[in-house]
């Protein structure tokens, strides 16, 4: 039956998203994420090329601002794919998604501190509620699982005042802006290392720990900020240079 040869394609786009504590100790890195990575250097090559060219006190606390929003939108794709992503075409269609966002992010990121701000945070913004349904939807998968339900739940509201957030701060000056796009990248830093060195959240029914929590699996928020760093300094130099 044609319904019938269509089904496993359609699990195939349709699967749920890993619920907490599935976790796959052997995973490898896709070529699919390599390439997701590689449209955070150009997005980071934008920011640096405006600071290469405007090298000031001034300009690298702008670049710094928007480094961190930056930072903060790969920490929460990569940890998403990483943590209940899978080999399907689901997983797969958000990382486009997220790529398609993330260029039309570039467009206005060398700017983003003055005359581009507000179509920088209306395109951030978008980011993050399409982020924040992600992560709503990986609640839906831990119904049965009330431990991890409280935590989830707090992270998806946060996110999704974070976009509002950054969405009503694009319309302000400059100043103004800056200062609470500051904030909004300090506040998540902060509330990332304290969850980072926290060994009762988001644990598994047998309490194993999450491998991003305890710093013993692959996948490390320390490794990703020192990844973070070295992308910066690649880029500056080769917008420097240029």
């Amino acid at each position: 039956m044609p319904g019938e040869r269509s089904s496993p394609f359609k699990q195939w786009l349709s699967r749920p998203p890993r619920p907490h504590g599935a976790i796959r100790f052997d995973r490898r890195v896709s070529f699919l994420e390599l390439f997701y990575d590689l449209v955070y250097v150009a997005v980071i090559g934008q920011a640096s090329h405006q600071l290469a060219e405007h090298i000031s006190v001034r300009g690298a606390v702008e670049f710094a601002i928007i480094f961190g929003l930056i930072w903060f939108a790969w920490i929460n794709g990569s940890l998403y794919v990483e943590l209940h992503g899978d080999e399907d075409g689901r997983t797969r269609n958000i990382v486009f998604v997220q790529m398609c966002i993330l260029a039309l992010l570039a467009v206005f990121t060398a700017d983003a501190a003055d005359r581009d701000g507000t179509a920088f945070g209306v395109v951030y913004s978008a980011f993050l509620l399409f982020m924040t349904w992600l992560w709503y939807s990986v609640r839906g998968q831990d119904r049965d699982r009330p431990e991890f339900l409280a935590v989830t739940g707090r992270y998806v509201v946060a996110m999704g005042v974070s976009a509002a957030v950054i969405l009503g701060s694009g319309f302000l000056a400059a100043e103004p802006k800056l200062v609470i796009w500051a904030a909004f990248s300090v506040a998540w830093f902060g509330g990332l290392l304290i969850v980072r060195r926290s060994h009762t959240v988001l644990v598994s029914a047998r309490a194993r720990p999450i491998p991003w929590l305890n710093g013993s699996g692959p996948s490390q928020l320390s490794s990703w900020a020192k990844l973070s760093l070295v992308l910066w300094r690649v880029w500056f130099r080769r917008s420097a240079t240029v």
